[in-house]
């Protein structure tokens, strides 16, 4: 299947693949490294659909992305302790990120950090990880909740990759600034981190980073991409 869409922004690009392919067409397409070999060796395999689509979730990925890196030969990747994934060679910073029939993946110049997810009613019962009770309170009722509480998610795990931040947490520490929802936009969110402790040994926290969020809703899945805006590169 081709790109079903493609994202562009300053600085960079992201795309969305629709998998309908087969393991050997994206294995004939990638030249992995003996790293990712041994990755993608170690991934389920099993006769049970989720264990095999997982798989071909990992090679759409990096297929998407090979296409918008367009270096030739291929530039395979390693991970940061963080999971981030970095290009072995070269410059520039990537992202990767799969969801039922889709896999995504962003290319730019600074740091960056894409999601995607499809919307399902579980992302409701799920809420309370990431969802914060001014969050909830804000679109409770809502008629479109489950796909704004996708929005927070995707937003919230793109935000996560392009930081890189061991120990953070999705409640307390990452800010999402949705004053209201479309189908797709740019949004500002910022990161919190401890300042220091005080003397009942509770937390200070400030703003540690702002970061500019695009979303689109994309058929019945929502994808989010940020990248930061106080830095500059």
């Amino acid at each position: 299947m081709p790109l079903r869409h493609i994202h562009r922004f300053r600085g960079g690009s992201a795309a969305l693949w629709e998998i309908c392919e087969e393991n050997s067409f994206f294995e004939k397409q990638l030249l992995l490294s003996e790293e990712e070999q041994a990755t993608y060796r170690s991934l389920p395999f099993g006769k049970r659909p989720p264990e095999r689509k997982r798989r071909t979730q990992w090679l759409a990925a990096r297929h998407v992305l090979q296409l918008l890196d367009g270096s030739e030969p291929r530039r395979s990747l390693l991970h940061r302790p963080s999971g981030q994934p970095f290009f072995a060679h070269g410059k520039g910073y990537c992202s990767l990120s799969h969801s039922g029939k889709y896999a995504a993946a962003a290319t730019a110049s600074m740091p960056v950090g894409i999601d995607i997810q499809k919307t399902e009613d579980r992302i409701l019962r799920l809420s309370a990880k990431f969802i914060t009770p001014e969050e909830r309170l804000r679109w409770e009722g809502h008629p479109r909740q489950r796909e704004i509480f996708t929005l927070y998610w995707t937003a919230k795990e793109a935000l996560f990759k392009a930081a890189g931040l061991q120990g953070m947490d999705f409640k307390r520490d990452l800010r999402i600034r949705l004053p209201e929802f479309r189908d797709g936009g740019q949004l500002l969110a910022e990161i919190y981190r401890p300042a220091r402790q005080n003397l009942q040994d509770k937390a200070t926290y400030q703003l540690h980073s702002t970061w500019n969020l695009r979303y689109r809703l994309f058929e019945d899945c929502v994808y989010s991409i940020a990248t930061p805006q106080n830095l500059k590169y």
